[in-house]
């Protein structure tokens, strides 16, 4: 799945923030913030039936997911997220 796919989702009203329905895709995700499907129906689009499969992902210790609800349990910092990536060639990629 693609930012602009999930952006797409945001935007047509298939997710949802502490049981509300969000269309911004901006919108701020504060600590211990619910997030979920608005429908069942969503999870039957390939590529998010595709991602919501994956079993064994590895996610950040800052997101919990349990079944298709996940929740944001802390918010990260810019030092913990320079340990999981390079953001120098994050940087690099966007500004060509």
């Amino acid at each position: 799945m693609t930012r602009a796919h999930a952006r797409q989702l945001v935007s047509h009203k298939h997710i949802m923030i502490n049981n509300r329905s969000v269309n911004i895709p901006s919108y701020q995700v504060e600590v211990n913030d619910l997030i979920s499907f608005n429908k069942d129906i969503t999870q039957k689009i390939p590529d998010v039936g595709k991602a919501v499969s994956i079993k064994d992902l590895i996610l950040p210790f800052w997101l919990e997911r349990k079944a298709v609800i996940g929740k944001l349990i802390a918010e990260p910092n810019s030092e913990l997220i320079e340990k999981q990536i390079n953001l120098r060639l994050v940087i690099e990629y966007f500004s060509r």
